[in-house]
């Protein structure tokens, strides 16, 4: 009850901070700045019901308007006040603020499914009894909440903070629906409302941000997958072979030994030390669990999913169509729309943004993503290799072994290929857009002047960075070797239901990989074909990213130093929005010739 009253007044205390910061900025910048000056004097039609009124400069559907409106008119309806009070920059601003504080309840209810389906922390931790586990999940969801980028756009009346409340609504209830596949059987139809729920979900999404089509296919990606992968795990234990075991006393000790050495070869790192007192049943069970352990569940994706789509003799596809139409859906009508509307996916302003091919955005998203997630991504695992290297009181690197060096050739190679790759790619797909050289109200504009445009070869002097940054991102990702801590639960659960944990480590393994491709996938898409280079753009991968990163994997990391590697984040944080907000407010100001409007500098 005590900690509860507590979080509580910390709650009041951060609400009071945000409402007064809000406040000041609206002070400093009363008026429309930058897009606001397009999206204000829509909203303004909206709100007199004047929807035949559009500006062509304006690219997004009038999901934001929609909303805006809805808002008004629940307020004036509440106030009693007339609804055209509520169509000022202020109050449209707030709306935003509201959909932040929203953001950071999603995330603190969506971390606990991603833990458990793809990141999977150890099942005998409750994740919603544990006091450090909620302290990490408050802190991730808080750190989010205050993420420099994010939180200074939900200042101002943008689409941003609008779209990515609606992906991670869409998001949390995806996984809703994916923890259910390992849990229950494959033919349980959802419930109608759920379904219903998350159609309009979809469509809202792409209502507040047309890219967000993307968003909603790599849910129906995870979605899609994790089926596949229920059902490969279903036919794979189905179709495994036990052994005829003789029952007398020697041999069925010798069976009995070869299972737990299996089990230690296949789980562990190293041979786990257990006693004998495994039933033959149980043994029988755990060959079942050997062979769908064997099995190689994403190199048997493609192949699992051809056998879906050619054998007729099931009912699968249609199953995953019972639970997948409300993803489908929307994307089908979205891909009606752009052949409608000319291949474009803008609706005005179509000549500044047409697509094109402009791969260094990869880059780009992956140094913004490895310094902003600096705690996360790289202080946490060189806490865990200090920790190792000071408990064994020495680095063991030599002699190095004949599995070492050949690991480590491999990686120099992959290494010197993916850095030729980035030189190809950098010299010949790097697309400036107009604005970005033009539009001096964006750090943007002076981290390219300084930095890329500098000297023409700077741009091939931050190839590995781009490498370092993709490798750190990917090892943030990655799930853990099973080693001794494993061993240790497998003995406290030896006697209860061991397989189906394993089955659901099985599981969560596949559902990391799966993840990781369909992320890049759509990563891919919602980057490389954006010419502009804007922070605003990776708000929401980013926020993808950071919550599925699996800081629980580090074996010589205690709970208590991950909260209080959360905790330099949060004054990470901080620290870079002061500096943004004083430089907005406080840093250099100047005037347009076409504008009397002063000018600040923003992300």
């Amino acid at each position: 009850m005590r900690r509860n009253l507590t979080c509580f007044i910390i709650f009041i205390i951060i609400l009071c901070c945000y409402k007064y910061l809000f406040n000041f900025l609206n002070n400093v910048q009363p008026s429309p700045y930058m897009d606001e000056i397009f999206h204000v004097p829509q909203s303004n039609h909206y709100h007199k019901f004047r929807f035949d009124i559009w500006d062509n400069k304006i690219t997004t559907f009038p999901g934001l308007y929609i909303i805006s409106l809805i808002y008004s008119l629940l307020s004036s309806f509440l106030l009693n006040l007339p609804v055209h009070i509520f169509a000022s920059p202020y109050y449209l601003r707030s709306i935003n603020c509201w959909l932040n504080i929203g953001n950071f309840w999603l995330i603190y209810l969506t971390l606990p499914n991603i833990y458990r389906v793809i990141i999977e922390v150890n099942q005998s931790i409750e994740l919603n009894k544990d006091p450090k586990l909620k302290m990490i999940i408050a802190l991730t969801a808080f750190n989010l909440f205050i993420f420099p980028v994010s939180f200074f756009f939900s200042h101002f009346y943008y689409t941003d903070i609008v779209a990515l409340f609606f992906v991670l609504c869409v998001y949390n209830l995806t996984l809703n629906t994916v923890k259910s596949h390992n849990t229950i059987d494959i033919s349980i139809h959802r419930q109608n409302i759920q379904k219903v729920l998350l159609l309009v979900l979809n469509i809202g999404a792409i209502f507040m941000r047309q890219t967000n089509v993307i968003w909603i296919l790599f849910c129906f990606l995870i979605q899609f997958q994790s089926l596949i992968i229920f059902y490969q795990i279903s036919i794979y234990k189905t179709k495994a072979k036990l052994p005829t075991i003789t029952l007398n006393g020697d041999e069925k000790e010798y069976y009995l030994k070869s299972y737990h050495k299996q089990l230690g070869d296949i789980l562990f790192d190293d041979k786990p030390k257990i006693s004998l007192n495994l039933s033959l049943e149980q043994g029988k069970d755990f060959i079942i669990l050997k062979s769908i352990y064997n099995i190689e569940l994403l190199d048997d994706l493609y192949q699992s999913t051809k056998h879906l789509l050619t054998n007729t003799n099931n009912n699968i596809i249609l199953l995953i169509l019972k639970f997948t139409w409300p993803s489908i859906l929307p994307i089908m009508l979205f891909a009606l729309w752009v052949m409608y509307n000319g291949g474009s996916l803008v609706l005005g302003d179509k000549n500044a943004h047409k697509p094109c091919i402009n791969i260094p955005q990869l880059f780009y998203f992956s140094i913004f993503v490895t310094l902003l997630t600096f705690p996360t991504t790289i202080l946490l695992p060189l806490l865990n290799i200090a920790n190792n290297n000071y408990s064994k009181n020495s680095i063991h690197l030599f002699p190095p072994s004949r599995e070492k060096i050949i690991r480590l050739i491999k990686y120099v190679s992959t290494t010197c290929l993916i850095l030729l790759l980035c030189i190809f790619l950098v010299k010949y797909f790097t697309y400036v857009h107009p604005y970005l050289l033009a539009d001096n109200r964006h750090i943007t504009f002076y981290i390219w002047k300084n930095i890329f445009a500098s000297a023409s070869y700077n741009k091939y002097l931050l190839i590995p960075l781009y490498i370092i940054s993709i490798y750190a991102m990917n090892f943030s990702l990655k799930s853990p070797k099973k080693g001794k801590s494993d061993q240790i639960t497998f003995e406290k659960q030896y006697h209860r239901n061991y397989s189906e944990t394993y089955l659901q480590m099985i599981y969560a393994e596949a559902m990391n990989k799966s993840w990781k491709i369909s992320f890049i996938i759509c990563v891919s898409f919602v980057l490389i074909l954006q010419g502009l280079l804007e922070f605003r753009y990776f708000i929401i991968p980013f926020f993808l990213f950071r919550m599925s990163q699996n800081i629980f994997k580090y074996k010589n990391i205690s709970w208590n130093t991950i909260i209080s590697v959360l905790i330099l984040e949060t004054i990470f944080y901080l620290i870079i929005n002061i500096l943004m907000i004083k430089l907005f407010c406080c840093g250099k100001k100047f005037y347009w010739s076409d504008s009397a409007q002063v000018q600040r500098i923003m992300w």
